[in-house]
């Protein structure tokens, strides 16, 4: 084979798990992705995170968002993300919500 990869990021189950589609990248470079389960709460819900670097050799993994073990909450996100020009995400999630059956989110980052 042909080529060479650098490994940037191992999961740890904490900062999620199962990562998900293309990455998105934001007007400083970010890239934004989400993970279909694990995170910091309990369950395996997913997050929402962000890759970044200043150099590009050293990266930074973020975690922007953990979504919660609360039945009613957006879960376990998949597919990728969109971000719109004032830096609000949108995305899915295969559960949550009233009925269990997915949702249709945005997040505004503080």
């Amino acid at each position: 084979s042909q080529g060479h990869y650098s490994l940037l990021h191992q999961f740890n189950g904490q900062d999620g798990m199962s990562p998900g589609g293309p990455f998105v990248p934001d007007a400083n470079g970010d890239l934004y992705n989400v993970t279909g389960t694990g995170g910091p709460y309990l369950g395996t819900d997913g997050t929402i995170f962000k890759i970044s670097t200043t150099d590009q050799k050293h990266y930074k993994l973020t975690t922007v968002f953990a979504f919660t073990n609360d039945a009613l909450e957006p879960k376990n996100p998949y597919n990728t993300v969109v971000l719109d020009k004032d830096g609000s995400i949108y995305g899915v999630t295969r559960n949550g919500g009233e009925w269990g059956a997915g949702t249709l989110f945005k997040l505004t980052p503080r």
